[in-house]
């Protein structure tokens, strides 16, 4: 597809869809709410919530803490991008880890190193 894509306005019907509507200039899936991930855009450090991602969005690094564990349920996923050029870092609560693969990082400062930039 090339150029723009036009949308003719008009109401979101009440049955699932799984199809994108313009609903007063605001696009809205209509699908399985069991299939959304939403996602916030973050322009300062941020205390993350299971199941949702985020778009750290400034000139200066952003630090995004993990949720507690006591919020979080097995299987809970949180999801981070970038826009901004400060990039972003995983900042951990007491007692918690990160395992990318086979590496787990301990919950200690300086085993962690921070997204330097949009294109790291």
């Amino acid at each position: 597809m090339t150029g723009p894509l036009e949308m003719t306005p008009s109401a979101v019907p009440g049955t699932v869809t799984d199809k994108l509507y313009n609903v007063g200039g605001v696009l809205q899936w209509n699908g399985n709410p069991a299939y959304r991930f939403p996602w916030t855009t973050v322009t300062a450090d941020t205390q993350m919530v299971g199941n949702n991602g985020y778009i750290a969005n400034d000139s200066s690094l952003i630090a995004l803490t993990l949720p507690a564990s006591a919020t979080l349920n097995v299987g809970d996923t949180v999801r981070v991008s970038a826009i901004g050029t400060g990039g972003w870092k995983i900042a951990q609560n007491d007692s918690q880890s990160i395992c990318v693969g086979s590496l787990q990082i301990p919950g200690s400062v300086g085993f962690w190193t921070a997204h330097e930039s949009l294109h790291n």
